[in-house]
């Protein structure tokens, strides 16, 4: 995993990472695996404080995915057993109690914008896929919020369906 650059500003709530690399397992043809232009956070710092922390916005521009299977295996599906298994090492017994304790989340504004899929097989060859953009609003409310993994689902779900329709 490389960066070209992070900025974070605790009086203002925001970061931003830019160029944002996460290298390819070996024997794969691409060098990297996902590539981000710009990821940018701004929080309510106040909330910081309360039971749900606000998430004012996040942006995610020019990602970039490139999924490429080889034999029975694909490079993200090695990418995601590497990470449960970095995952399970580094675990202990007080795990669910540290996610139990977790804030609730709302977010007010998510916008994922120009990006691209990437799929490659031995059997089909390549194909490039412009991922239509996606602006969601309201996801959770200040004064409920809902759970990080809720909040990940919602993000997901229409991201996916967007793929799977190109």
């Amino acid at each position: 995993v490389s960066v070209s650059d992070v900025a974070i500003s605790f009086l203002d709530g925001t970061a931003s990472i830019t160029g944002l690399h996460v290298g390819n397992p070996k024997g794969f043809s691409q060098s990297n695996a996902f590539e981000l232009n710009l990821v940018e956070v701004e929080l309510d710092i106040l909330s910081l404080t309360k039971p749900v922390v606000v998430i004012n916005r996040i942006t995610i521009d020019g990602a970039q995915v490139f999924a490429e299977q080889v034999g029975a295996t694909t490079n993200l599906q090695v990418i995601k057993d590497n990470m449960a298994s970095d995952t399970s090492a580094g675990s202990s017994s007080n795990d669910d109690s540290a996610e139990s304790s977790a804030p609730n989340i709302a977010i007010a504004l998510f916008e994922f914008t120009d990006a691209k899929a990437v799929v490659k097989s031995q059997q089909f060859g390549e194909e490039s896929v412009d991922v239509p953009n996606i602006v969601l609003q309201q996801i959770g409310t200040p004064e409920e919020g809902v759970t990080i993994e809720s909040a990940a689902q919602s993000l997901m779900q229409p991201l996916m369906k967007k793929v799977i329709a190109e």
